[in-house]
């Protein structure tokens, strides 16, 4: 005597079945999206590596800098150790959305590479950054005898001298013209 198992019975057991295993299936998918998510961001950070080391052999493209003062020693080619953390300082910009990276030494470029589109030879937009590069020079400025902190901008800055608008810009708000 054969015992004969209804269709209703094998869909309803394929269905336990397949309820059992989908939680294991779903935690399995999440845990290979979360790897396959760092191996990609990883292989994006060893392209870049690669791309910019490749960059610096046989000999990296600089562009020339400032004559170098009587302090200054001249730029000696970066070691295999300083590539490499020039490089992976470049990768972890790119990853997290830089435009450029420049390394300076002795008052020449050792090392650039422009990421993320952005083109080297493009002026970028700072907009609030400005600002901060804005005090360092005029601090630069001051500490080489150029400026006064209390100088109305319009006497260090010919271009402003003609205009109203910027007669009455000074560093310090509280001056008194």
């Amino acid at each position: 005597m054969t015992t004969t198992i209804g269709t209703h019975d094998g869909i309803g057991s394929t269905i336990e079945v397949l309820q059992t295993e989908l939680p294991g299936l779903e935690t399995q998918q999440q845990t290979l999206e979360k790897e396959l998510a760092a191996v990609t961001t990883r292989l994006e950070a060893v392209r870049t590596a690669l791309r910019s080391l490749q960059a610096l052999s046989p000999a990296p493209a600089a562009r020339p800098a400032a004559p170098a003062t009587a302090d200054e020693k001249p730029a000696a080619e970066p070691t295999a150790e300083q590539a490499a953390r020039f490089a992976e300082a470049a990768a972890y910009s790119e990853a997290h959305a830089g435009r450029a990276v420049m390394v300076l030494s002795g008052g020449s470029v050792v090392f650039e590479t422009g990421q993320n589109g952005h083109d080297l030879s493009e002026p970028n937009a700072l907009w609030s950054g400005t600002k901060t590069f804005s005090c360092a020079l005029y601090a630069f400025a001051h500490e080489e005898g150029s400026l006064e902190l209390d100088d109305v901008a319009a006497d260090t800055l010919a271009e402003w001298a003609d205009d109203a608008r910027k007669l009455g810009v000074w560093a310090n708000a509280d001056y008194p013209r």
